[in-house]
């Protein structure tokens, strides 16, 4: 998926949220996706047609809403080469495309480690400038399962501190 077409997911997704069936936030376990999580407080569980995983969506501020999102990626390359071709992929496609950081972030569970890289762009779709932070997550079966939390930029820290938690409380419930 690119970085346009995620952008597109999530504003569809953010304006979908609305007439979703969310529930009410505790452990997540994607039984189809193998793994459970704490969504961050105050945020909501919902399904969308185009995710084969829930989606956690926060509360809704300044015309967006924040969500969290798991997709399931091939590997056709390292980790780091995967962070480095969504880096490329997003300068070819945005122009104000920012890279703010790449690093690791371990779970609570100390089963896994997510590789993470934050960029910032305003995507066409979107009416603020927007955060984006990308979570690696290694299968053991192969590939990854990648984890995608945008929200508007000018919040980064409080999106950074949510996300970041989220992650820390992954863990797989079975073997992937």
């Amino acid at each position: 998926m690119t970085g346009a077409h995620i952008y597109t997911l999530l504003v569809a997704v953010a304006a979908a949220q609305g007439g979703a069936s969310p529930s009410p936030p505790a452990r997540h376990v994607e039984r189809a996706g193998g793994y459970s999580f704490l969504p961050p407080p105050g945020w909501k569980m919902a399904r969308h047609p185009s995710q084969p995983y829930a989606v956690a969506a926060g509360p809704r501020r300044k015309a967006f809403t924040p969500t969290l999102f798991f997709a399931d990626r091939q590997a056709a390359s390292s980790v780091g080469a995967f962070i480095e071709e969504t880096v490329k992929d997003g300068q070819a496609k945005f122009k104000d495309f920012k890279k703010i950081a790449v690093s690791m972030v371990k779970t609570d569970a100390g089963r896994a480690t997510a590789h993470k890289l934050v960029i910032e762009s305003s995507p066409e779709e979107a009416e603020a400038r927007l955060r984006q932070t990308t979570y690696v997550i290694t299968k053991s079966s192969g590939g990854y399962l990648v984890v995608y939390c945008t929200g508007l930029a000018d919040e980064a820290a409080a999106l950074d501190a949510l996300c970041d938690g989220a992650i820390r409380t992954f863990k797989w419930e079975q073997s992937r």
